[in-house]
């Protein structure tokens, strides 16, 4: 079974992205989008925050605690991907 996973890992992880996007979208409605196009604040807030600002403050971090080498370098880009949970939950704070 290991090697099949090995083999046709790509499309796992596909199938498994596509899943979790619906899952996601499915929730959405109407209203939602209306109110992200009348005020736009909210969801340009949250962009920015997971952007910029957690960009920012984990290299600060990594400053301030000389973290270096593999560590610094596994950190660094988790922090630079937006993470779909984050994300959404400073919109829903910001929508809130």
């Amino acid at each position: 079974m290991a090697a099949f996973y090995v083999e046709h890992e790509y499309w796992f992880a596909a199938f498994q992205l596509v899943m979790a996007m619906l899952g996601m979208g499915a929730t959405l409605t109407a209203r939602d989008y209306r109110d992200v196009v009348s005020e736009p604040g909210p969801v340009n807030l949250g962009v920015v925050v997971q952007l910029v600002l957690v960009p920012l403050a984990t290299f600060a971090f990594l400053r301030v605690l000389d973290v270096n080498g593999g560590v610094a370098i596994g950190i660094a880009p988790i922090a630079a991907i937006p993470g779909g949970t984050t994300s959404n939950i400073f919109t829903f704070f910001c929508t809130r």
